[in-house]
């Protein structure tokens, strides 16, 4: 591997991250903004194992240049940028606007029963003092019924949107992981690193490279 001059200015990694749990729908928070965000980051860890730490990638490197008979000439590594990948490449846009236009729907659609709670709720606060006992307790209990029944709605929407969200991902990850297979077995690469990374030269980063394949793939099918 050629070892990067004085002059070669390197990539500072973008350490990917993800989010934890979902936020209630309600108004004014958008689950679609929050958890797009989300998908994301998601998106980008396609390549990291839940328990592995940065330093790991450091202990490959070094084992392999202390490896008996083997030179940093003997081999070439890769370096993809997981965050730029996912940013630019077709495939997450097209799985983020599947997402967004199922999440849109249902979001609608829990916004309108809110407001609905809302209004019976300005209803019995205005109203109160001129109803029955009856025709207010009726009230009461359709506002308790609608908010249980929206409550309910909300946990759903959240559990079919995280397994959604992680089919998606896991398709994505897929089409990246066969790209970079693919390409470092065109050019020859020995090891392709993606987590973990403080600093790589230009020269070893691939990523241009596996979002323009992604692209070619994309426009193919």
């Amino acid at each position: 591997m050629t070892q990067p001059d004085a002059t070669d200015h390197g990539t500072a990694v973008r350490f990917p991250g993800t989010r934890r749990g979902c936020p209630r729908v309600s108004p004014g928070n958008s689950f679609i903004r929050v958890h797009l965000r989300s998908f994301a980051a998601k998106c980008a860890a396609w390549g990291a194992a839940p328990d592995r730490k940065p330093a790991t990638v450091g202990f490959i490197v070094v084992a392999l240049l202390l490896a008996p008979g083997v030179g940093a000439e003997n081999y070439k590594i890769g370096v993809v940028d997981p965050n730029r990948v996912v940013e630019r490449s077709p495939q997450y846009e097209a799985a983020g606007k599947a997402l967004r236009v199922e999440v849109e729907e249902r979001e609608r659609n829990l916004r309108q029963q809110q407001e609905q709670i809302t209004v019976l709720q300005s209803k019995l606060e205005r109203d109160a003092a001129l109803m029955s006992e009856s025709e207010m307790q009726r009230l009461q209990n359709d506002i308790r019924s609608r908010t249980r029944k929206l409550k309910y709605a909300q946990d759903e929407f959240q559990e079919d949107f995280a397994l959604r969200q992680n089919e998606l991902r896991t398709k994505l990850g897929k089409q990246v992981q066969e790209v970079v297979i693919e390409l470092a077995k065109e050019l020859g690469i020995d090891l392709v690193i993606s987590e973990g990374l403080v600093y790589y030269s230009p020269r070893v980063d691939i990523s241009d490279l596996v979002i323009e394949r992604l692209k070619r793939d994309s426009a193919t099918k």
